[in-house]
């Protein structure tokens, strides 16, 4: 059960200050239990600047949390690492078996990014077009 490859760098929910944590780590780690992994998970604190550190740079030039590193390889982006994760380790698979429905689950995660998009191309085509 336990992978000891696996090491999940997260916010400290201690130094966020709006909300307690990370949404897009909590994803990370929803799927990591669902999916029965053991991971180390590290915590770094926002506030002192510690996604910024040049090892948290190395791993994801962004600073952007959550990072997964796998057996010294780096994933970052939530929905990056729920890929990763789910092709990598297929048992207990997070994804319904059925292409079609697959691909629903797919884009319903990624619905989000498509209004957020869209909305973005709206906005820079009014601006392009003054």
């Amino acid at each position: 059960m336990a992978d000891s490859s696996l090491v999940l760098y997260v916010a400290d929910p201690r130094s966020v200050r709006v909300i307690d944590g990370s949404p897009p780590s909590w994803m990370v780690e929803m799927a990591l239990r669902e999916k029965g992994l053991g991971y180390e998970r590290r915590a770094l604190a926002f506030d002192r600047g510690e996604h910024r550190r040049p090892e948290i740079l190395a791993l994801n030039p962004r600073g952007t949390i959550p990072i997964l590193v796998d057996e010294g390889r780096p994933v970052s982006e939530t929905f990056a690492i729920l890929d990763y994760l789910e092709r990598t380790r297929p048992a207990q698979a997070l994804l319904p078996p059925a292409e079609q429905r697959a691909a629903l689950a797919r884009a319903l995660t990624r619905l989000h990014q498509t209004a957020e998009l869209k909305a973005a191309g709206m906005a820079l085509f009014a601006y392009l077009m003054r």
